[in-house]
């Protein structure tokens, strides 16, 4: 899925808490809240 790669490139392999609540709120700003929705469990282990 591109915005999986486009939000795993900008948050990195070293996702921290916050930081992965900061890049959710932008995809739901920007993709919709199901794209953030799926990303949410790949974004919150990544830490």
């Amino acid at each position: 899925c591109a915005v999986a790669s486009l939000a795993l490139g900008a948050v990195g392999s070293q996702a921290y808490e916050p930081e992965a609540g900061r890049v959710l709120d932008i995809l739901r700003r920007q993709y919709g809240s199901e794209a953030a929705a799926a990303l949410a469990p790949v974004l919150g282990g990544a830490s």
